[in-house]
């Protein structure tokens, strides 16, 4: 009986052993799975004509660093990460040197953003006025036959750059020394306490334009905000619907309300040509008891009555220093929020730090999730704990979502066709 139990023992373990034998071996010659690739192309204007030379970095949005390097500014570059994501932070860092200052660092960083196909300009102008110059020209330029006592006036010109103005009591005359591009310069002279102004497009080193020529100025006023103080009006025109170059001044409450020879004080908010301009940029500024900021552009046809809607924006950012920044919003939603850092003590760091995130933002661990890894090439062995929060942007851009947003201001041809028709700018400051 023993020996038919060992027998019946034996012969079980010889089975489980073929078995076991027979088990399926993993396939050594699969190659493990290759984390895919994305490759993207930029290119980066800086802010300082002397910078040579920018570092990029591109993590994962939980902060793991995917690629830190050097490159050439002002040059298109075709780089690749290895990540299954479609969205990265995305931080650029420049050292600019100037006569003023010997190191100046400024960073940008773009929060879960995929940047194929920008071209970055590090100055990040929400609009930009184009000019088409072949050359530029000192010239002269006089308008005669004034009334007597013709008071305060405003000249500007196409692409305006430095200029000196002379009067004579007893010819009436105003003479205009200004740069004049070529081929052709618009002008206007405003004539405030005339309500008169006078256009000429100019294709001669000296001209001459008799008062016969002027028009009516048109005084429009606003419904302006409660409780903010107006700091001005800007108004560009574009002469032809659709041709965005060569834009001219039109109005700038500054300006006009300085002008040394006025008579009397300006009330109206703008003064300007209508029907002379089809399309019209206007830019508003406000702001509150703080001093914080309200800016509004709209590109239009037609200047607006009310701009009462301009008010300050359900949002709150709680600054409890580097490493805990959080933000709530209301049910108005932005197109997205920018933080500006400044170094509190210069002459240990000096630098500026913006950051940019979308609506969807709640908190922002600066020091850990980004400056702690930004110290391999520019930033190496700088004291980044300097930077403080100095204040918070809430951006509504119309019709744009943040993606759509800066994909359209890193796009030098759609910045050229004012594709952005509207949008508010709330700064906070701390």
């Amino acid at each position: 009986m023993k020996r038919q139990l060992l027998l019946l023992s034996l012969l079980s373990f010889s089975l489980w052993s073929c078995e076991k034998d027979k088990a399926p071996q993993p396939d050594s010659s699969t190659p493990p799975k290759e984390t895919p690739k994305v490759n993207f192309e930029l290119s980066f204007t800086p802010a300082f004509e002397t910078t040579s030379q920018f570092e990029l970095i591109v993590s994962k949005v939980d902060g793991t660093v995917l690629l830190d390097t050097l490159l050439a500014a002002s040059a298109k570059h075709s780089l690749q990460v290895a990540s299954e994501d479609d969205k990265f932070n995305v931080s650029t860092i420049t050292r600019n040197s100037s006569n003023l200052q010997p190191e100046y660092y400024l960073i940008r960083t773009f929060l879960q953003v995929n940047p194929n196909n920008w071209i970055i300009n590090e100055s990040l102008e929400y609009t930009k006025n184009y000019y088409q110059v072949d050359s530029e020209v000192p010239s002269n330029m006089r308008f005669t036959n004034l009334p007597k006592n013709f008071g305060g006036f405003g000249f500007m010109s196409t692409k305006a750059g430095i200029l000196s103005a002379g009067t004579s009591s007893a010819s009436r005359d105003i003479a205009i020394q200004y740069n004049r591009i070529v081929p052709s310069t618009q002008t206007l002279l405003l004539l405030f306490d005339l309500g008169k102004y006078i256009y000429a497009e100019v294709e001669t080193d000296n001209a001459v334009v008799d008062f016969a020529e002027a028009g009516e100025l048109t005084r429009h006023n606003f419904v302006k905000p409660q409780g903010l103080d107006l700091t001005f009006f800007n108004l560009m025109g574009h002469r032809t619907k659709g041709n965005f170059l060569n834009p001219l001044q039109v109005y700038n409450t500054i300006k006009a309300k300085t002008s040394p020879l006025l008579i009397n004080p300006i009330t109206d908010d703008i003064m300007y040509p209508a029907g002379l301009f089809e399309d019209y940029e206007l830019t508003a500024s406000f702001k509150d008891k703080d001093q914080n900021e309200y800016f509004y552009y709209k590109f239009l046809q037609e200047l607006p009555s009310d701009l009462s809607f301009i008010k300050k924006p359900d949002y709150t950012v709680a600054n409890n220093g580097l490493k805990d920044i959080k933000v709530s919003t209301g049910a108005e939603k932005p197109t997205h929020y920018a933080f500006t850092f400044h170094s509190s003590d210069r002459k240990i760091l000096d630098a500026s730090w913006i950051v940019y995130g979308p609506a969807t933002i709640e908190s922002i661990n600066a020091q850990d999730g980004h400056l702690e890894k930004m110290k391999n090439n520019l930033l190496k062995n700088k004291d980044l704990s300097t930077l403080k929060l100095s204040n918070s942007q809430w951006v509504k851009a119309s019709g744009y979502t943040y993606h759509d947003y800066l994909k359209y201001t890193f796009n030098p041809d759609a910045m050229k066709r004012k594709e952005l028709k509207e949008y508010i700018r709330y700064t906070s400051y701390y």
